[in-house]
């Protein structure tokens, strides 16, 4: 069984949301890298005069108010975007943790099992991040990929449904063949 690690997983690189109107301050011209490095000790709570410092040549020029607004807007931002990481990374985890209950012989109810959990999971929190409202304005702007969010979602469930009675069926035979 190949081995399967977070980072080889697309999902979790793939959730660099593109804000609606890019930022244009001093920070958010920044190179990405140093960019990162500002968020992290503005995670960490460093003040923002040891920021500038520590930024070195990158920091020249920023004051504190440029870190006052990234903190309000671009920060924030990074911010939203590492909880969906975190919580991407964690219902991979979950879904791999079940597919290893398994031992290396994965069945394909718990192949199954394991995609829905992370596939409702993710319609879920797109749907309370973003809202009726969203829906609505989906519904009238795009209903094409509002029909394909549903037909995603019918496919889940029948494949739900067929994954629930072939696990019963499964289950009936077992006991069948420990009563005879």
């Amino acid at each position: 069984m190949t081995q399967t690690t977070l980072s080889s997983l697309p999902q979790v690189h793939a959730l660099d949301p593109q804000p609606s109107s890019r930022r244009n301050g001093k920070i958010a011209r920044l190179p990405k890298e140093t960019r990162d490095m500002i968020n992290r000790m503005l995670d960490d709570g460093i003040p923002y005069h040891v920021i500038i410092d520590e930024l070195g040549e990158p920091g020249e020029g920023l004051n504190t108010q440029n870190l006052t607004n990234w903190k309000q807007g671009g920060y924030q931002e990074w911010v939203k975007n590492q909880e969906r990481i975190e919580r991407a990374r964690a219902q991979t985890e979950h879904a791999i943790d079940l597919l290893r209950e398994t031992d290396g012989a994965a069945s394909v109810a718990k192949v199954v099992e394991a995609c829905h959990m992370v596939g409702a999971t993710q319609l879920m929190e797109a749907l309370l991040e973003h809202g009726d409202d969203a829906v609505k304005k989906m519904l009238v702007n795009k209903p094409d990929t509002y029909i394909r969010i549903l037909n995603a979602v019918c496919r889940l469930s029948d494949s739900g449904i067929r994954c629930e009675e072939h696990n019963l069926l499964e289950e009936r035979k077992v006991n069948q063949a420990r009563s005879s």
